[in-house]
C-alpha cells in the first residue's frame, strides 16, 4: 500500500525487537531507476502475496497464474506511473 496507494491489505508484528527502515517515494524512485528490473520482480511478488491473503481470506477459491499475472501487471503498470519508470 506504501508503494501504489492501495488500502492496507495486512499487519505486521514484529516478534522480536527489529530495527525498521523507512523509504520514502524518491528513495524508491532511485532505487528503481538504478535497478530497473526490480519494480517488476516487486510486482510479482506483491502479487503472489495478494494471492495468498486471498486464498487465506476464502479457501475453497482458487487464483490461477493468469490472475496472478494480470495482478503483477496491474502493480507493475501502478509503479511505473507513481515512479515515472
Amino acid at each position: 500500500s506504501l508503494l501504489t496507494g492501495e488500502n492496507r491489505s495486512a499487519t505486521v508484528v514484529a516478534l522480536e525487537d527489529s530495527v525498521v527502515l523507512e523509504l520514502d517515494r524518491p528513495t524508491f524512485a532511485r532505487i528503481f531507476s538504478s535497478h530497473p528490473e526490480l519494480a517488476e520482480r516487486l510486482s510479482k511478488l506483491l502479487a503472489e502475496r495478494r494471492a495468498q491473503l486471498d486464498s487465506a481470506a476464502a479457501p475453497t477459491e482458487i487464483a490461477s497464474a493468469v490472475d496472478s499475472a494480470r495482478e503483477a501487471n496491474r502493480i507493475f503498470g501502478r509503479l511505473r506511473q507513481i515512479f515515472g519508470l
